[in-house]
């Protein structure tokens, strides 16, 4: 009768309002930290009663809860890390987004740009919202009006987790439950009825939360079973008068093994965390490659747009000779009569050239032998005929010299692309990850 009088208050409850939630786990907590005094009192009551415990015993006791103090705070500041990490994952997406708009709007003002644009889409927003209900708890004001159902009853759900991690009874926590695995169900099938064709991000999102919340729900079993466990060995140890060695040590191991099975569950939780923050930062790494790339690209195109409106070319500037020779390979490009090619050796007479620098950073190479500049034909191949440095024998280069890679600014309609050597000789290709590096050394 008790029991079904408890699931009928925990019905009305979970027709609350979430502000009613809150107020309900504030009271529930209330009461959690009341039965941690206890709990510490019989710890203490313990050790005043055990005179004959060894000094050494309680030592190890003290260092192990100290042991678990640490790690619940270590875990809090790696959970903090992960979220700043997240927000700098976001921002990083919203600035890549805006760079390929503004990408696409300086390409549009040529006329070349302008016929490239008519047959490709255009740049993607980034959904901000979408983040939100990945990674941070579900907003009502986020979702979809198609998904509003879906997403209260995984709220529904996850309110009634945060119920059951604070019950502390036996008796509660089964009434929990029950009421938990019929919101579950409900959740699940108001996902069933969405259609994965109308927005299918925000419904893998939704079912990926509710698949974690279910094994949170799994997670809170086990630490209550933990709890128990230790609760009933802490009830044996004071309720016990008997003083022997054996005794002693049972309780003393006994209370350790507790510790160090929550020190286990923390760890676990510290390796995923740490897994999945590498996981953002190698992420990060990638974008920031990529908006280095793009922001190169844009201020390149805003750089060329400025030199169409000036009546006086750009300025150019010598700085050294130098020989470009292929790390891998040890090879060096050189020149045959107007075509660039890869030979084996360095040849003094054809394999040198100038380094000519403007003031936007881009570099020519004019060969020391044809006195012409290397840069890329009307149909896209390497070439070295040019006797001005105009913008097809425009080259980019990363800071180190030693170990850098080579961009042919006019490549891809003025998107810029690297150059690597294949079985055919000498390509291009638009991914950073597949350019060749090269070595620009003084000669």
């Amino acid at each position: 009768r008790n029991r079904n009088r408890n699931c009928l208050v925990a019905r009305r409850i979970l027709l609350l309002p979430l502000r009613s939630f809150s107020r309900l786990s504030n009271l529930l907590r209330k009461k959690k930290r009341e039965n941690n005094l206890l709990f510490g009192t019989m710890l203490r009551d313990n050790e005043s009663k055990s005179k004959e415990l060894p000094e050494e015993y309680l030592d190890a006791q003290r260092s192990a809860v100290e042991a678990v103090a640490v790690g619940r705070t270590t875990l809090e500041q790696t959970e903090r890390q992960g979220e700043q990490l997240l927000n700098a994952s976001r921002f990083a997406d919203q600035t890549k987004s805006a760079l390929e708009k503004s990408n696409r709007l300086l390409r549009g003002m040529t006329w070349s740009g302008w016929v490239q644009n008519i047959f490709s889409s255009d740049a993607k927003s980034h959904d901000s919202s979408i983040d939100r209900i990945v990674e941070s708890p579900i907003l009502m004001e986020d979702i979809p009006p198609f998904a509003k159902a879906a997403a209260q009853s995984i709220l529904n759900y996850q309110a009634n987790l945060t119920i059951l991690d604070l019950c502390e009874s036996l008796e509660q926590r089964d009434t929990c439950k029950v009421i938990c695995k019929e919101m579950y169900q409900e959740a699940r099938r108001e996902l069933n009825k969405l259609h994965v064709d109308t927005n299918p991000t925000v419904v893998q999102h939704l079912s990926r939360h509710l698949a974690q919340l279910q094994q949170h729900e799994q997670e809170i079993y086990d630490k209550h079973s933990q709890i128990q466990r230790k609760w009933n060995d802490f009830e044996s140890m004071s309720s016990s008068n008997q003083s022997g060695l054996s005794k002693q040590q049972e309780g003393h191991l006994t209370f350790l093994a507790s510790n160090l099975a929550e020190l286990n569950i923390m760890a676990d939780s510290l390796h995923e965390s740490l897994e999945h923050q590498n996981r953002i930062t190698e992420q990060l790494e990638d974008k920031s490659n990529m908006i280095d790339e793009q922001t190169k690209t844009v201020t390149r195109r805003a750089d060329r747009l400025v030199q169409h409106k000036n009546w006086i070319p750009p300025k150019k500037k010598f700085e050294k000779w130098i020989s470009i020779k292929h790390i891998e390979s040890g090879r060096y490009i050189s020149i045959s009569k107007t075509s660039a090619v890869i030979i084996d050796r360095f040849q003094p007479e054809t394999c040198v050239f100038g380094v000519w620098m403007r003031q936007n950073g881009l570099i020519g190479f004019k060969n020391k032998f044809s006195n012409r500049f290397l840069g890329q034909t009307m149909l896209g191949s390497l070439s070295c005929s040019s006797s001005s440095f105009g913008q097809r024998e425009e080259w980019q280069t990363d800071e180190d010299w030693e170990k850098t890679t080579l961009l042919v600014a006019s490549a891809g309609w003025g998107q810029g692309g690297y150059i690597a050597i294949k079985d055919s000789g000498i390509s291009i290709v638009f991914e950073k990850n597949k350019a060749d590096k090269w070595c620009l050394a003084e000669e």
